[in-house]
């Protein structure tokens, strides 16, 4: 198991519940390489990971609507901030 996986299933724990359905947010621009990593982990441990690379269904909705449900339906946000993300100018949601 990977340390980044370790300590979110930690945390996991700590709240007490293990929620499952997970969103990833991220930054394209320096982050991709690390939230694949962590998509795959997650996944392998059986969370149900919402990351748009592979999650985006085309359903003729647009990007921010996507997002919209994804979020809503996830059980908690996981947010990786790497060097970029501060400096990303996300759609507001």
């Amino acid at each position: 198991m990977s340390t980044r996986l370790n300590i979110w299933l930690r945390f996991s724990v700590h709240l007490g519940a293990r929620m499952n359905k997970l969103f990833l947010s991220y930054a394209r621009g320096d982050d991709e390489v690390f939230v694949k990593g962590l998509y795959e982990d997650l996944t392998a441990e059986g969370f149900e990971v919402w990351w748009d690379r592979v999650s985006m269904p085309s359903r003729a909705l647009t990007f921010l609507q996507e997002i919209r449900d994804a979020i809503h339906g996830a059980d908690r946000m996981v947010v990786v901030i790497g060097p970029n993300a501060a400096f990303s100018r996300s759609p507001s949601l």
